[in-house]
């Protein structure tokens, strides 16, 4: 299995997901998180399993798709980096390539 490495932006992320729910459902805050983790290591194990996000497939970034989240990655032959956990009815073109977006 590569190595798992989440960025700064992906914890963050993280963490508002959590804290949002935790306001309404405080447990089930706690099983999103998780299962959104353990999905993080399920794709470590087998990063190509997942498609590259169209129209960017340049960038080598890839997601999957976890509850009402997407799981945006990229990965080399050694580590797997979790670039961000996004709602899925979120704008991730303007948010993941705001130059190609852009215009």
């Amino acid at each position: 299995m590569r190595d798992l490495i989440l960025t700064d932006q992906a914890e963050a992320d993280l963490e508002e997901i959590g804290d949002y729910f935790a306001t309404q459902n405080p447990a089930y805050a706690v099983r999103l998180i998780a299962r959104l983790r353990e999905n993080c290591l399920a794709i470590a194990e087998n990063p190509e399993m997942y498609s590259r996000v169209p129209r960017h497939e340049h960038a080598g970034v890839r997601r999957m798709v976890s509850d009402q989240y997407l799981i945006f990655y990229i990965f080399t032959p050694t580590a797997v980096t979790v670039l961000r956990f996004l709602q899925g009815a979120r704008d991730f073109d303007a948010i993941l390539f705001p130059e190609d977006s852009a215009g």
